[in-house]
């Protein structure tokens, strides 16, 4: 039950991290790009 019930939060803060990683590769990735 109590698995059940943290498993979605772990999965959220995992989703986020994931995007914050992306932009940020993407920004940098973008910043190589223009100069």
């Amino acid at each position: 039950m109590r698995i059940s019930y943290f498993f979605p939060i772990v999965k959220e803060k995992k989703t986020s991290i994931n995007k914050k990683v992306r932009n940020n590769a993407l920004s940098a990735a973008m910043g190589g790009l223009f100069t």
